[in-house]
């Protein structure tokens, strides 16, 4: 029978849903379990990063984010939003498991690449690296994976991961203003944010 269970991730998050969503998110999760074949509740995603990555309906204005799994009928729910940010959310991540750790880590892929094109840029004269003096082999003994690794290698100093970290802030502060306009937006400001383009917003 497949179950639906709720990621640790979005336990906080989801604590803060209203009440009318949180009922709405245990009902999903009941009908879920009342049928043996979970595709008859779940979405695939067009032009998804990851194709694991499902949709299901909680109200007319909320979908929840669903991590289907490879093999067997254990899913995961990853966060709850409304409609077209949960579709845009779905579509940016992906889903990995920590080879050092075994946790499930969900990561946004467009804004690191973004990142890492900055960090292109900012080492481009850099003759040395960070993590010069450090192996791939060690590193991924630390837990970073194939998929962050050349993004760490980019890193001269330690100032761009304060950086990196302020920028994904950034990011996720514009998606969310963003994507909570009902009718209009206006978005103003001396120089235009680099990520307006990848939330299809006309700069």
């Amino acid at each position: 029978m497949a179950r639906l269970s709720i990621a640790k991730s979005f336990l906080t998050e989801y604590a803060k849903l209203e009440n009318h969503v949180k009922r709405a998110v245990e009902e999903a999760i009941d009908k879920f379990a009342e049928h043996t074949h979970a595709g008859l509740h779940l979405e695939k995603i067009q032009h998804a990063r990851d194709p694991r990555i499902r949709t299901i309906r909680i109200t007319h204005f909320y979908r929840g984010v669903v991590a289907a799994p490879e093999h067997g009928d254990e899913y995961v729910l990853l966060t709850v939003l409304p409609h077209d940010e949960a579709i845009r959310w779905a579509s940016h991540h992906v889903i990995t498991v920590n080879a050092v750790s075994g946790a499930l880590e969900v990561r946004n892929v467009v804004a690191i690449e973004h990142l890492s094109r900055g960090l292109e840029q900012m080492s481009a004269t850099q003759p040395e690296r960070l993590f010069d003096h450090v192996s791939d082999a060690d590193l991924r003994r630390l837990g970073i994976d194939d998929q962050v690794l050349p993004l760490v290698r980019l890193l001269v100093e330690e100032d761009p991961l304060r950086h990196a970290e302020e920028l994904l802030r950034e990011r996720c502060l514009l998606f969310v203003a963003c994507t909570r306009a009902w009718e209009a937006l206006r978005v103003w400001h001396g120089q235009p944010s680099p990520f307006l383009a990848d939330l299809g917003v006309g700069i």
